[in-house]
């Protein structure tokens, strides 16, 4: 029998580069017809004729203070492991997860490499240990609105009153 793939590294940075982009003009644009008269401190955008003018190395900074740095560290009995951030991690890195197969244990011996692999399962560890991880970090830039702040919960999971 097999079973469905548990982490999609491509659906995965898709969905990261989409909430990106919607975060990026929803919070970053400035609208053609009111320009500010100065563009507030420390902002990835600067004052320019349309279309706006991104300062990449500012938004890639703000992701990476975001996301507290270029990795994602956990710890495992006692040990400590880590992977890069799929937002910030290096293109050979996202094909190598891309191509390590469908499974969640070639997944994450890709994405932890073999040496970190290897301590990590010596210990007890599984792939999907690491993909609650991924189902976390994945979660919270769902949860992120444009403005950096997580969103409220839906009404759906809240108890409505009786009338």
């Amino acid at each position: 029998m097999s079973y469905p793939p548990v982490f999609d590294p491509q659906a995965f940075v898709l969905a990261v580069l989409v909430a990106l982009s919607a975060r990026a003009l929803i919070t970053r644009c400035i609208p053609p017809e009111q320009p500010p008269e100065h563009p507030p401190e420390g902002s990835p955008v600067t004052k320019a004729k349309t279309p706006a003018t991104f300062d990449l190395d500012a938004i890639v900074e703000q992701r990476r203070e975001a996301v507290g740095g270029d990795d994602i560290v956990f710890t495992f009995k006692g040990e400590t492991f880590s992977f890069p951030h799929p937002l910030l991690a290096p293109d050979e890195w996202k094909e190598e997860v891309a191509e390590a197969g469908v499974g969640d244990v070639d997944q994450v011996r890709a994405m932890l490499g073999e040496d970190q692999y290897d301590r990590f399962h010596a210990l007890g560890g599984q792939a999907g240990f690491v993909m609650l991880i991924v189902q976390q970090v994945q979660q919270s830039l769902r949860d992120e609105m444009a403005d950096g702040r997580p969103t409220r919960p839906s009404t759906s999971s809240r108890r409505r009153p009786r009338r």
